[in-house]
């Protein structure tokens, strides 16, 4: 009986083995991480020119920032880098969701670059406030195109052609709309660039009408060039990214001044219990900031 009760219980517990941490602590401490090397507004400009995709991505990243200390470094390099933008040719991407963007972007990005010239595609990305859909924002439907060497993709928030899908049995309807697509611009007064605007189709699936469909841009880009329109438009289009930084600095310094961040919960709360007038609240704020 008493060799019976020598041990309280029937199971005898053997000391583990110790295993170390699944992950590593030094993550979580600051040592483990390695630090994104910060570059200057000229390795940035020298890095974009030389086609280092990490550079440029990371360019991207910058102007998206809405930090004040990056105001300045983001115009720099943009300032920088304009004067080797005059040779580029910008096409604009739309359409429903499910009309196929990114089936249309690979097949027609991986034309281009075929051709030998270098692709950029920045994709509308689905928080945008401005469309409320994506356009390729997801980058892994573009597979062939992702890798080659000559395309960059960027998913990015912030973007003319009328594509839609016209293979299959949706070849004819997609004719009868190109018809009627091309009417309806007859009755449009013509566009400043002197351009006849034309309407195409084209199929991804069967692989007909790129080529066609490039021609067309090539010839556009030709002709506003030759009458002048494109130089001026890229002029206009300085102005109104001139306006654009205005709006976006003041918008930044105006909701970032503490006088104002400090009374805008106490005016919305006024506003809730309608103790006070949009517009009069408004005022007070700008004088807040305008006192700063």
């Amino acid at each position: 009986m008493a060799e019976r009760n020598k041990y309280k219980s029937a199971v005898n517990i053997q000391k583990g083995i110790y295993h170390p941490p699944s992950v590593n602590p030094d993550v979580f401490n600051g040592k483990g991480r390695i630090k994104k090397k910060k570059y200057s507004v000229d390795e940035y400009v020298s890095g974009i020119l030389a086609g280092n995709r990490t550079i440029l991505s990371q360019a991207i990243t910058l102007t998206e920032s809405l930090l004040p200390k990056h105001y300045d470094a983001i115009q720099s390099i943009i300032e920088k880098c304009l004067p080797y933008s005059a040779k580029s040719i910008r096409i604009g991407i739309t359409g429903v969701p499910g009309v196929g963007k990114s089936t249309f972007v690979e097949s027609f990005g991986l034309y281009i670059t075929d051709k030998g010239r270098k692709l950029a595609v920045l994709a509308i990305d689905p928080s945008s406030g401005q469309t409320k859909g994506s356009i390729l924002g997801d980058k892994t439907r573009m597979e062939k195109l992702s890798i080659h060497p000559q395309a960059f993709i960027r998913p990015s928030p912030a973007a003319g052609a009328l594509i839609t899908k016209a293979d299959g049995t949706n070849k004819v309807a997609a004719e009868s709309a190109r018809v009627l697509y091309q009417n309806a611009l007859g009755l449009f007064p013509a566009p400043p660039s002197g351009w006849k605007p034309e309407v195409v189709t084209c199929s991804t699936f069967e692989n007909t009408g790129i080529s066609e469909l490039w021609n067309k841009i090539i010839h556009y880009n030709s002709f506003t060039r030759q009458n002048g329109y494109f130089e001026k438009r890229r002029k206009q289009q300085a102005v109104i990214r001139m306006n654009d930084a205005i709006l976006d600095y003041l918008n930044s310094s105006f909701y970032n001044n503490p006088g104002v961040k400090s009374m805008m919960p106490r005016l919305e709360q006024q506003l809730f219990e309608e103790k006070i007038t949009s517009y009069k609240a408004a005022i007070q704020l700008i004088d807040k900031y305008l006192k700063k």
